[in-house]
């Protein structure tokens, strides 16, 4: 035979909002906690990629607080095409001449060659991807992961 609860639910509702307000706020602060250790582990693995020339890129990441999480994002306008590489294209070559001279220490005249020959290889080959965030997504996902439980927790 069943049992049949009568009761009020007048009291608790007050208690569920409470209850809910402090899960929205625990896993946000969560949320902005794994992103900027996701920014701190894309920093460093653009360093370990070997994707640094003045730092652009690197200086380019940051976390950013969302409605309902938040962001890691880079900035630098080629970032996207460090990321996922890029299929043959004909680059401009003043760009890739002037990396060539801060790299090698060469004047203009002895770079020139060098620069052409990098900008045929893209031509004909395009550049590989460097997944960076691809490469720290499970770290992040992790971090994201034992905080969201750790701020559960405490609430319960």
């Amino acid at each position: 035979m069943g049992r049949t609860i009568q009761g009020s639910f007048s009291g608790h509702a007050k208690f569920i909002k409470e209850q809910l307000a402090a899960v929205k706020t625990a896993t946000l602060a969560a949320s902005v906690n794994a992103a900027e250790l996701g920014t701190a582990l894309a920093i460093a693995e653009t360093d370990k990629k070997g994707s640094v020339d003045r730092g652009q890129l690197k200086n380019a990441w940051e976390s950013k607080p969302m409605v309902f999480g938040a962001q890691i994002r880079n900035g630098a306008p080629y970032a996207g095409y460090v990321e996922q590489g890029t299929r043959p294209h004909f680059p401009p070559l003043k760009p890739i001449l002037a990396w060539v001279m801060r790299q090698f220490q060469k004047d203009e005249q002895d770079a020139m060659p060098i620069a052409r020959a990098i900008q045929w290889k893209i031509f004909h080959h395009g550049t590989k991807p460097k997944f960076i965030m691809k490469d720290i997504l499970p770290k992040i996902s992790k971090v994201w992961q034992a905080e969201i439980e750790s701020a559960i927790e405490k609430i319960s």
